[in-house]
């Protein structure tokens, strides 16, 4: 719901912490590549991979 939010030009209600957390790839957005990087590492790990999520970013941006 708050990508939603942002998306479209809303204002955010998550703190510092919240977002730096979904900023995923350290660019100072959250946006629609970190939801992608977020659903691409689903689906790795849930198809058995063991990757950890800072080395799936690493290797993915």
């Amino acid at each position: 719901m708050e990508y939603a939010e942002l998306s479209t030009g809303g204002g955010t209600t998550l703190n510092y912490a919240q977002r730096k957390a979904g900023d995923v790839n350290g660019d100072g957005e959250i946006n629609a590549v970190d939801a992608t990087l977020i659903l691409n590492y689903y689906s790795e790990v849930s198809t058995g991979n063991k990757i950890t999520f800072p080395d799936f970013i690493s290797a993915n941006t």
